[in-house]
């Protein structure tokens, strides 16, 4: 029988046959472009990696408990009337890094003897920057704010299970949201304002008494011009924010704590890629190619 043979076809354009069968190999070009496209993607993924990090920031009692003196009994969720907060934190609290905040959590005062399962039937959530301080904020809330205030939060019905047995509790009266408030401590203090009706029987949240770079102003309804504060300077609830900085996985938002970051495996097979790439471009401009 006579021998098959496979043809090949620059082989027969030549007029011959080969006896030996041509396979695919693949050549630069071809390494150049999966090379190209996945180091595109891996460098990407790498570069949002870096670039956002959420982490939490306590700028004041953090993993302590507040004064027990200075518990908040008369706060924005424990009355079934409308309420309307203001809160000034000083910007030293903060470093210096710009912050994105996406969330803010309180907790229950450490003396609360139960859990708490209640429905918030509204809570509006704003945040502004402003020249004016802790120490120097009045009971006008158009007099501390220093511009327009960005509301970041509005929900209805909003479901709340705070958790109590401990001192300091968890920040598990959380509220979050998608596009984070852009915060720079170097334009001004902090400024949030929180309106809100709540539900009777709550229970305290966690606070502070004494001067630490903080203040809150309380009004009843949501149009309330002025309000008051506690006899207690420096009085305010205690908070976490949930915020996104440009440091590196693990970074910390003080000054000064940025770090270098090596150049993500995906950026090499980006380089690669383009490289060969290049080579192949030259080669087939070359004369006699």
């Amino acid at each position: 029988m006579a021998d098959l043979k496979m043809l090949n076809y620059d082989d027969r354009e030549r007029g011959r046959l080969s006896s030996r069968p041509r396979f695919y190999v693949p050549n630069l070009t071809d390494f150049g472009r999966a090379s190209l496209i996945l180091g595109t993607f891996v460098f990407a993924v790498a570069v949002t990696a870096q670039v956002s990090t959420a982490e939490t920031l306590t700028p004041i009692g953090d993993g302590v408990e507040g004064n027990s003196s200075a518990n908040a009994a008369f706060h924005p969720f424990a009355n079934a009337f409308t309420l309307k907060t203001q809160q000034i934190w000083d910007a030293g609290l903060f470093g210096g890094d710009e912050i994105a905040i996406t969330g803010i959590g309180f907790r229950l005062d450490g003396g609360t003897p139960s859990n708490v399962v209640a429905s918030l039937p509204s809570v509006s959530i704003s945040f502004g920057v402003t020249s004016t301080a802790s120490t120097t904020m009045t009971t006008s809330f158009a007099s501390n704010q220093s511009g327009a205030l960005t509301e970041v939060y509005s929900e209805t019905n909003v479901a709340v299970n705070a958790t109590a047995g401990s001192s300091p509790n968890a920040f598990d009266i959380l509220f979050e949201w998608t596009d984070g408030f852009e915060y720079d401590p170097a334009s001004g203090n902090l400024l949030m304002q929180l309106v809100t009706a709540g539900s009777s029987g709550f229970g305290d949240l966690d606070a502070t008494g004494s001067p630490q770079g903080q203040e809150a102003l309380f009004g009843v309804g949501a149009g309330s011009t002025s309000g008051f504060q506690s006899s207690n300077d420096g009085f305010g609830l205690i908070a976490q924010f949930i915020v996104e900085t440009n440091e590196t996985a693990g970074g910390d938002p003080s000054p000064g704590a940025g770090t270098a970051v090596p150049l993500p495996a995906g950026a090499w097979l980006l380089i690669g890629g383009l490289a060969g790439l290049g080579v192949v471009s030259r080669r087939r401009r070359s004369p006699g190619a």
